[in-house]
Protein backbone atom coordinates (compact mmCIF):
# COMPACT_ATOMS: atom_id res chain seq x y z
CA UNK A 1 0.00 0.00 0.00
CA UNK A 2 1.24 3.48 -0.84
CA UNK A 3 1.47 5.54 2.38
CA UNK A 4 2.57 8.77 0.68
CA UNK A 5 0.60 11.99 0.98
CA UNK A 6 -0.64 11.58 -2.60
CA UNK A 7 -2.34 8.29 -1.85
CA UNK A 8 -6.15 8.42 -1.76
CA UNK A 9 -6.59 6.28 1.32
CA UNK A 10 -9.88 4.66 2.17
CA UNK A 11 -10.96 3.67 5.67
CA UNK A 12 -13.26 0.77 6.38
CA UNK A 13 -14.66 0.18 9.86
CA UNK A 14 -16.41 -3.15 10.01
CA UNK A 15 -18.68 -4.29 12.85
CA UNK A 16 -21.47 -6.74 13.44
CA UNK A 17 -24.29 -4.94 11.73
CA UNK A 18 -22.60 -2.79 9.15
CA UNK A 19 -19.63 -0.94 7.69
CA UNK A 20 -18.42 2.65 7.92
CA UNK A 21 -16.38 4.22 5.10
CA UNK A 22 -14.81 7.57 4.16
CA UNK A 23 -18.20 9.06 3.34
CA UNK A 24 -19.24 8.86 6.98
CA UNK A 25 -16.08 9.85 8.86
CA UNK A 26 -14.28 13.09 9.64
CA UNK A 27 -10.94 12.09 8.06
CA UNK A 28 -8.65 14.17 10.24
CA UNK A 29 -10.32 12.88 13.41
CA UNK A 30 -8.56 9.54 12.87
CA UNK A 31 -6.22 9.01 15.83
CA UNK A 32 -4.28 5.92 16.85
CA UNK A 33 -2.16 5.87 20.01
CA UNK A 34 0.20 2.93 20.51
CA UNK A 35 2.68 2.49 23.34
CA UNK A 36 5.23 -0.01 24.59
CA UNK A 37 6.60 2.09 27.42
CA UNK A 38 5.33 5.59 28.29
CA UNK A 39 7.80 6.01 31.16
CA UNK A 40 11.17 7.74 31.29
CA UNK A 41 12.90 4.47 32.18
CA UNK A 42 12.33 1.24 30.30
CA UNK A 43 9.70 -0.71 32.23
CA UNK A 44 9.76 -4.21 30.76
CA UNK A 45 6.52 -6.10 31.22
CA UNK A 46 4.39 -3.03 30.55
CA UNK A 47 1.16 -4.12 28.81
CA UNK A 48 -0.44 -1.09 27.22
CA UNK A 49 -3.67 -1.09 25.23
CA UNK A 50 -3.77 0.70 21.87
CA UNK A 51 -6.36 3.45 21.61
CA UNK A 52 -8.34 4.24 18.45
CA UNK A 53 -10.43 7.42 18.07
CA UNK A 54 -12.56 8.70 15.22
CA UNK A 55 -15.61 10.89 14.65
CA UNK A 56 -18.36 9.46 12.45
CA UNK A 57 -21.80 10.40 11.18
CA UNK A 58 -24.55 9.84 13.72
CA UNK A 59 -26.57 7.36 11.69
CA UNK A 60 -25.18 3.99 12.81
CA UNK A 61 -26.75 3.80 16.26
CA UNK A 62 -24.84 3.20 19.45
CA UNK A 63 -21.58 1.31 18.94
CA UNK A 64 -20.50 1.18 22.59
CA UNK A 65 -19.70 -2.38 23.60
CA UNK A 66 -19.27 -3.56 20.01
CA UNK A 67 -16.10 -4.91 18.45
CA UNK A 68 -14.86 -3.05 15.39
CA UNK A 69 -12.17 -3.93 12.87
CA UNK A 70 -10.43 -1.00 11.19
CA UNK A 71 -8.81 -1.29 7.74
CA UNK A 72 -6.96 1.13 5.46
CA UNK A 73 -6.68 0.58 1.73
CA UNK A 74 -6.55 2.27 -1.65
CA UNK A 75 -9.58 0.37 -2.91
CA UNK A 76 -12.44 -0.89 -0.75
CA UNK A 77 -12.64 -3.92 -3.03
CA UNK A 78 -8.99 -4.75 -2.42
CA UNK A 79 -8.68 -8.19 -0.84
CA UNK A 80 -5.35 -7.21 0.76
CA UNK A 81 -6.57 -4.41 3.01
CA UNK A 82 -4.16 -3.29 5.73
CA UNK A 83 -5.64 -4.10 9.13
CA UNK A 84 -5.07 -1.27 11.59
CA UNK A 85 -6.51 -3.26 14.46
CA UNK A 86 -9.44 -4.83 16.24
CA UNK A 87 -10.94 -2.77 19.02
CA UNK A 88 -13.71 -2.71 21.61
CA UNK A 89 -15.72 0.52 21.62
CA UNK A 90 -15.77 1.86 25.19
CA UNK A 91 -17.16 5.33 24.51
CA UNK A 92 -19.66 6.55 21.91
CA UNK A 93 -20.72 10.15 22.45
CA UNK A 94 -23.02 12.30 20.32
CA UNK A 95 -21.56 15.74 19.46
CA UNK A 96 -22.21 18.71 17.16
CA UNK A 97 -25.96 18.87 17.90
CA UNK A 98 -26.04 15.08 17.75
CA UNK A 99 -25.05 15.01 14.07
CA UNK A 100 -21.77 13.22 14.80
CA UNK A 101 -20.49 10.58 17.21
CA UNK A 102 -17.04 10.49 18.80
CA UNK A 103 -15.80 6.92 19.05
CA UNK A 104 -13.12 5.77 21.51
CA UNK A 105 -12.02 2.14 21.35
CA UNK A 106 -9.22 -0.04 22.75
CA UNK A 107 -7.61 -3.26 21.60
CA UNK A 108 -7.75 -6.63 23.37
CA UNK A 109 -5.26 -5.59 26.05
CA UNK A 110 -7.99 -3.42 27.56
CA UNK A 111 -10.12 -6.51 28.11
CA UNK A 112 -7.15 -8.52 29.38
CA UNK A 113 -6.50 -5.87 32.02
CA UNK A 114 -9.92 -6.78 33.43
CA UNK A 115 -9.75 -10.52 32.76
CA UNK A 116 -9.51 -12.41 36.05
CA UNK A 117 -7.32 -15.50 35.59
CA UNK A 118 -7.31 -16.60 39.23
CA UNK A 119 -9.27 -19.76 38.46
CA UNK A 120 -6.75 -20.73 35.78
CA UNK A 121 -3.79 -20.05 38.08
CA UNK A 122 -5.24 -21.94 41.05
CA UNK A 123 -6.02 -25.00 38.94
CA UNK A 124 -2.71 -25.02 37.08
CA UNK A 125 -0.23 -26.46 39.51
CA UNK A 126 -1.67 -29.64 40.96
CA UNK A 127 0.98 -30.97 43.33
CA UNK A 128 3.77 -29.13 41.52
CA UNK A 129 5.42 -26.00 42.84
CA UNK A 130 7.25 -25.05 39.64
CA UNK A 131 7.05 -25.58 35.88
CA UNK A 132 8.77 -24.44 32.71
CA UNK A 133 8.14 -20.87 31.61
CA UNK A 134 7.09 -22.03 28.14
CA UNK A 135 4.58 -24.49 29.53
CA UNK A 136 3.20 -21.81 31.84
CA UNK A 137 2.83 -19.24 29.05
CA UNK A 138 1.28 -21.75 26.64
CA UNK A 139 -1.31 -22.70 29.26
CA UNK A 140 -2.22 -19.06 29.80
CA UNK A 141 -2.55 -18.55 26.05
CA UNK A 142 -4.90 -21.53 25.77
CA UNK A 143 -7.01 -20.16 28.62
CA UNK A 144 -7.22 -16.74 26.96
CA UNK A 145 -7.78 -18.15 23.47
CA UNK A 146 -4.71 -16.34 22.16
CA UNK A 147 -1.21 -17.29 21.12
CA UNK A 148 1.47 -15.97 23.47
CA UNK A 149 4.89 -15.42 21.92
CA UNK A 150 7.87 -16.56 23.96
CA UNK A 151 11.33 -16.61 22.42
CA UNK A 152 13.48 -19.73 22.58
CA UNK A 153 16.27 -18.19 24.62
CA UNK A 154 14.30 -18.12 27.88
CA UNK A 155 13.86 -21.68 29.13
CA UNK A 156 13.85 -21.24 32.92
CA UNK A 157 11.19 -22.27 35.41
CA UNK A 158 8.44 -20.28 37.11
CA UNK A 159 7.24 -20.93 40.65
CA UNK A 160 3.97 -21.15 42.51
CA UNK A 161 4.09 -17.98 44.57
CA UNK A 162 0.43 -17.78 45.67
CA UNK A 163 -1.44 -20.56 47.48
CA UNK A 164 -4.75 -19.12 46.33
CA UNK A 165 -4.80 -16.24 43.87
CA UNK A 166 -7.66 -13.73 44.09
CA UNK A 167 -8.22 -10.94 41.58
CA UNK A 168 -5.25 -11.95 39.43
CA UNK A 169 -5.58 -10.24 36.05
CA UNK A 170 -4.20 -11.52 32.75
CA UNK A 171 -2.04 -8.41 32.33
CA UNK A 172 -0.49 -9.01 35.76
CA UNK A 173 0.75 -12.40 34.60
CA UNK A 174 1.86 -11.12 31.19
CA UNK A 175 3.67 -8.28 32.91
CA UNK A 176 5.53 -10.71 35.16
CA UNK A 177 6.60 -12.80 32.15
CA UNK A 178 7.73 -9.68 30.32
CA UNK A 179 9.67 -8.45 33.32
CA UNK A 180 11.59 -11.74 33.59
CA UNK A 181 12.36 -11.87 29.86
CA UNK A 182 12.84 -8.14 29.08
CA UNK A 183 9.82 -8.03 26.78
CA UNK A 184 6.78 -5.82 26.33
CA UNK A 185 3.55 -7.66 25.56
CA UNK A 186 1.44 -6.12 22.84
CA UNK A 187 -1.66 -7.30 20.97
CA UNK A 188 -1.17 -8.00 17.26
CA UNK A 189 -3.24 -6.01 14.78
CA UNK A 190 -5.52 -8.96 14.06
CA UNK A 191 -6.16 -9.38 17.79
CA UNK A 192 -5.11 -13.03 17.85
CA UNK A 193 -1.57 -12.94 19.23
CA UNK A 194 0.15 -11.50 22.27
CA UNK A 195 3.44 -10.37 20.76
CA UNK A 196 6.57 -10.42 22.90
CA UNK A 197 8.28 -7.25 21.70
CA UNK A 198 11.99 -6.93 22.44
CA UNK A 199 14.52 -4.21 21.73
CA UNK A 200 17.30 -6.63 20.79
CA UNK A 201 17.99 -9.85 18.91
CA UNK A 202 18.34 -13.34 20.31
CA UNK A 203 21.40 -15.50 20.76
CA UNK A 204 21.94 -19.05 19.54
CA UNK A 205 25.26 -19.18 21.35
CA UNK A 206 27.21 -18.20 18.24
CA UNK A 207 25.62 -15.07 16.82
CA UNK A 208 22.74 -12.65 17.25
CA UNK A 209 19.80 -12.41 14.91
CA UNK A 210 17.61 -9.29 14.84
CA UNK A 211 14.11 -9.53 16.23
CA UNK A 212 13.16 -5.99 15.28
CA UNK A 213 12.96 -4.28 11.92
CA UNK A 214 15.10 -1.24 11.23
CA UNK A 215 13.70 1.72 9.32
CA UNK A 216 15.62 4.60 7.85
CA UNK A 217 13.40 7.69 7.86
CA UNK A 218 14.72 10.14 5.23
CA UNK A 219 14.74 13.91 5.89
CA UNK A 220 12.09 14.38 3.20
CA UNK A 221 9.59 12.52 5.41
CA UNK A 222 10.52 14.24 8.68
CA UNK A 223 8.56 17.32 9.76
CA UNK A 224 10.04 17.79 13.19
CA UNK A 225 12.79 16.07 15.14
CA UNK A 226 14.15 16.70 18.62
CA UNK A 227 16.64 14.44 20.33
CA UNK A 228 18.83 14.34 23.41
CA UNK A 229 22.56 14.97 23.26
CA UNK A 230 23.25 11.63 24.91
CA UNK A 231 22.56 7.95 24.40
CA UNK A 232 20.78 5.76 26.94
CA UNK A 233 23.62 3.61 28.23
CA UNK A 234 23.27 -0.15 28.34
CA UNK A 235 22.35 -2.00 31.53
CA UNK A 236 25.44 -3.44 33.23
CA UNK A 237 23.90 -5.19 36.22
CA UNK A 238 20.69 -7.13 36.93
CA UNK A 239 19.30 -7.85 40.40
CA UNK A 240 16.30 -10.13 41.03
CA UNK A 241 15.05 -9.94 44.61
CA UNK A 242 12.08 -10.51 46.86
CA UNK A 243 10.17 -7.66 48.49
CA UNK A 244 12.50 -7.15 51.45
CA UNK A 245 15.70 -7.87 49.53
CA UNK A 246 16.59 -10.87 51.70
CA UNK A 247 16.81 -13.14 48.65
CA UNK A 248 18.78 -11.87 45.67
CA UNK A 249 20.21 -13.15 42.39
CA UNK A 250 22.74 -10.81 40.79
CA UNK A 251 24.60 -10.73 37.50
CA UNK A 252 27.12 -8.12 36.36
CA UNK A 253 28.35 -4.97 38.04
CA UNK A 254 28.37 -1.22 37.56
CA UNK A 255 25.88 1.56 38.24
CA UNK A 256 23.31 0.95 35.48
CA UNK A 257 21.14 -1.52 37.33
CA UNK A 258 17.90 -3.24 36.32
CA UNK A 259 16.11 -4.39 39.48
CA UNK A 260 13.21 -6.84 39.59
CA UNK A 261 11.46 -6.85 42.96
CA UNK A 262 8.68 -9.20 43.98
CA UNK A 263 7.98 -10.77 40.59
CA UNK A 264 4.94 -13.01 41.03
CA UNK A 265 6.48 -15.87 39.04
CA UNK A 266 9.57 -16.50 41.14
CA UNK A 267 9.71 -17.08 44.89
CA UNK A 268 12.61 -17.17 47.35
CA UNK A 269 13.55 -20.73 46.40
CA UNK A 270 13.69 -19.77 42.74
CA UNK A 271 15.67 -16.59 43.39
CA UNK A 272 18.24 -18.38 45.53
CA UNK A 273 18.41 -21.37 43.20
CA UNK A 274 19.71 -21.82 39.69
CA UNK A 275 16.67 -20.18 38.04
CA UNK A 276 17.27 -16.84 39.72
CA UNK A 277 20.82 -16.66 38.44
CA UNK A 278 19.75 -18.01 35.06
CA UNK A 279 17.25 -15.18 34.55
CA UNK A 280 19.68 -12.58 35.90
CA UNK A 281 22.42 -13.69 33.49
CA UNK A 282 20.09 -13.95 30.50
CA UNK A 283 18.63 -10.53 31.20
CA UNK A 284 22.02 -8.90 31.60
CA UNK A 285 23.16 -10.37 28.27
CA UNK A 286 20.10 -9.00 26.48
CA UNK A 287 19.87 -5.64 28.24
CA UNK A 288 23.55 -4.92 27.75
CA UNK A 289 22.83 -4.56 24.04
CA UNK A 290 20.14 -1.86 24.29
CA UNK A 291 21.59 1.53 23.45
CA UNK A 292 19.63 4.37 21.82
CA UNK A 293 19.08 8.12 21.65
CA UNK A 294 15.89 9.52 23.22
CA UNK A 295 13.93 11.15 20.42
CA UNK A 296 10.70 12.94 19.56
CA UNK A 297 10.01 12.83 15.84
CA UNK A 298 7.06 13.66 13.60
CA UNK A 299 7.08 12.09 10.15
CA UNK A 300 4.96 10.76 7.33
CA UNK A 301 3.18 7.76 8.82
CA UNK A 302 3.95 4.20 7.86
CA UNK A 303 1.78 1.83 9.84
CA UNK A 304 3.90 -1.05 8.58
CA UNK A 305 6.46 0.17 11.09
CA UNK A 306 5.80 -1.59 14.37
CA UNK A 307 6.27 -0.83 18.03
CA UNK A 308 9.77 -1.81 19.10
CA UNK A 309 11.19 -1.36 15.60
CA UNK A 310 14.48 0.46 15.31
CA UNK A 311 14.54 3.79 13.51
CA UNK A 312 17.45 5.76 12.10
CA UNK A 313 17.21 9.27 10.74
CA UNK A 314 19.93 11.66 9.50
CA UNK A 315 19.99 14.94 11.43
CA UNK A 316 22.61 17.67 11.14
CA UNK A 317 25.12 15.42 9.45
CA UNK A 318 24.76 12.52 11.90
CA UNK A 319 22.53 9.47 12.14
CA UNK A 320 20.24 9.28 15.16
CA UNK A 321 19.40 5.73 16.22
CA UNK A 322 16.37 5.03 18.40
CA UNK A 323 13.24 2.88 18.82
CA UNK A 324 9.51 3.29 18.35
CA UNK A 325 8.46 3.07 21.99
CA UNK A 326 5.40 5.33 21.68
CA UNK A 327 3.59 6.83 18.76
CA UNK A 328 0.46 8.72 17.85
CA UNK A 329 -0.89 8.51 14.30
CA UNK A 330 -3.25 11.22 13.09
CA UNK A 331 -5.29 11.88 9.94
CA UNK A 332 -6.09 9.68 6.96
CA UNK A 333 -5.05 11.45 3.76
CA UNK A 334 -2.26 13.51 5.33
CA UNK A 335 -1.41 10.78 7.83
CA UNK A 336 1.44 11.63 10.21
CA UNK A 337 2.96 9.83 13.15
CA UNK A 338 4.62 11.30 16.22
CA UNK A 339 7.26 8.85 17.45
CA UNK A 340 8.70 9.14 20.93
CA UNK A 341 11.32 7.24 22.91
CA UNK A 342 12.29 8.51 26.34
CA UNK A 343 15.20 7.54 28.56
CA UNK A 344 17.81 8.97 30.90
CA UNK A 345 21.50 8.57 30.21
CA UNK A 346 22.12 6.35 33.21
CA UNK A 347 19.89 4.32 35.50
CA UNK A 348 21.43 5.35 38.78
CA UNK A 349 19.54 3.36 41.41
CA UNK A 350 21.10 3.39 44.86
CA UNK A 351 21.80 -0.11 46.17
CA UNK A 352 20.52 1.15 49.51
CA UNK A 353 17.14 2.08 48.05
CA UNK A 354 14.50 2.52 50.72
CA UNK A 355 11.19 0.75 50.33
CA UNK A 356 8.49 1.16 52.96
CA UNK A 357 5.03 -0.33 52.90
CA UNK A 358 2.18 1.32 54.77
CA UNK A 359 -1.32 -0.10 54.92
CA UNK A 360 -4.50 1.96 54.88
CA UNK A 361 -7.64 -0.17 54.86
CA UNK A 362 -7.15 -2.58 51.96
CA UNK A 363 -4.62 -0.45 50.06
CA UNK A 364 -0.85 -0.06 50.24
CA UNK A 365 1.62 2.42 48.91
CA UNK A 366 5.23 1.43 48.28
CA UNK A 367 7.44 4.50 48.27
CA UNK A 368 10.82 4.23 46.57
CA UNK A 369 13.27 7.12 46.56
CA UNK A 370 15.13 7.59 43.28
CA UNK A 371 17.69 10.07 42.05
CA UNK A 372 15.57 12.93 40.68
CA UNK A 373 12.17 12.32 42.19
CA UNK A 374 9.85 9.94 43.95
CA UNK A 375 8.38 6.81 42.45
CA UNK A 376 5.52 5.16 44.25
CA UNK A 377 3.17 2.26 43.63
CA UNK A 378 -0.49 2.48 44.68
CA UNK A 379 -1.99 -0.96 45.12
CA UNK A 380 -5.17 -2.72 46.13
CA UNK A 381 -4.66 -5.84 48.23
CA UNK A 382 -6.40 -8.77 46.53
CA UNK A 383 -5.46 -11.48 49.05
CA UNK A 384 -2.91 -12.08 51.78
CA UNK A 385 -0.51 -13.39 49.13
CA UNK A 386 -1.07 -11.02 46.25
CA UNK A 387 -0.99 -7.29 45.62
CA UNK A 388 -1.70 -5.56 42.33
CA UNK A 389 -1.63 -1.88 41.38
CA UNK A 390 -0.31 0.91 39.20
CA UNK A 391 2.99 2.79 39.13
CA UNK A 392 3.85 6.30 38.11
CA UNK A 393 6.39 9.03 38.81
CA UNK A 394 5.95 12.52 40.19
CA UNK A 395 8.44 15.31 40.61
CA UNK A 396 9.12 15.75 44.32
CA UNK A 397 9.18 19.55 44.17
CA UNK A 398 5.80 19.76 42.43
CA UNK A 399 4.24 17.41 44.97
CA UNK A 400 5.70 19.44 47.84
CA UNK A 401 4.23 22.63 46.36
CA UNK A 402 0.83 20.98 46.07
CA UNK A 403 1.14 19.65 49.61
CA UNK A 404 2.00 23.10 50.98
CA UNK A 405 -0.76 24.83 48.98
CA UNK A 406 -3.61 22.72 50.37
CA UNK A 407 -5.85 25.06 52.35
CA UNK A 408 -7.91 22.35 54.01
CA UNK A 409 -6.98 20.96 57.39
CA UNK A 410 -4.38 18.20 57.20
CA UNK A 411 -4.93 15.59 59.88
CA UNK A 412 -1.82 13.64 60.88
CA UNK A 413 -2.89 10.00 61.29
CA UNK A 414 0.64 8.65 61.69
CA UNK A 415 -0.15 7.17 65.08
CA UNK A 416 -2.78 4.96 63.44
CA UNK A 417 -0.13 3.27 61.30
CA UNK A 418 3.02 1.28 61.84
CA UNK A 419 6.41 2.75 61.06
CA UNK A 420 7.90 6.21 60.72
CA UNK A 421 5.82 7.37 57.75
CA UNK A 422 3.74 10.51 58.30
CA UNK A 423 0.32 10.22 56.64
CA UNK A 424 -2.07 13.19 56.34
CA UNK A 425 -5.82 13.10 55.78
CA UNK A 426 -8.04 15.64 54.03
CA UNK A 427 -11.76 15.26 54.75
CA UNK A 428 -11.14 11.80 56.19
CA UNK A 429 -9.21 10.48 53.16
CA UNK A 430 -5.42 9.90 53.17
CA UNK A 431 -3.94 12.40 50.69
CA UNK A 432 -0.24 12.96 51.43
CA UNK A 433 2.58 11.15 53.19
CA UNK A 434 6.02 12.23 54.25
CA UNK A 435 8.88 9.73 54.34
CA UNK A 436 12.28 10.85 55.59
CA UNK A 437 11.26 14.43 54.82
CA UNK A 438 10.06 13.62 51.27
CA UNK A 439 6.40 14.37 50.55
CA UNK A 440 4.37 12.21 48.17
CA UNK A 441 0.75 12.50 47.11
CA UNK A 442 -1.61 9.54 47.39
CA UNK A 443 -3.78 9.09 44.28
CA UNK A 444 -5.71 5.86 44.49
CA UNK A 445 -7.02 4.35 41.26
CA UNK A 446 -10.73 3.66 41.04
CA UNK A 447 -11.60 0.11 42.07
Amino acid sequence: MDWSYESDKQILISYDGGEITNDDVIPESFSLTESLCPFEQLDFGNCGANEFRITISNKFGRLKGKEITVYLCNDLNDANKFIVGKYLVVSDKAVENRTLREIVAYDKMYELSQKDVSEWYNGLWGSATSMGLKQFAASLGTYLGMEIELTDNYVGNVYKVMDQAVGLMATDVLGAIGELTARFYHVSRDGNTLRAVSLFGYSDGLSYEPLTNEWVIPPSEVMECEYEEYDVNAITKVVIQNEDGSAQATSGNGNNVYIITGNLLINDDGIKGSDGFYYANALRTDLSRINYTPISLTAVAKLTRGLGDEITTPVNGQYIHSYILNREVNGIQGMTEAIRAEGSENVEIDNGIQSQIISIGRKTTAIKSEVDGVRFDVNEIKSKDYVTGTTYNQDAEQIMLKFESVDKELKDITNELDGDVNVYEIDGEPKFKKVNGVVTEINYPAL
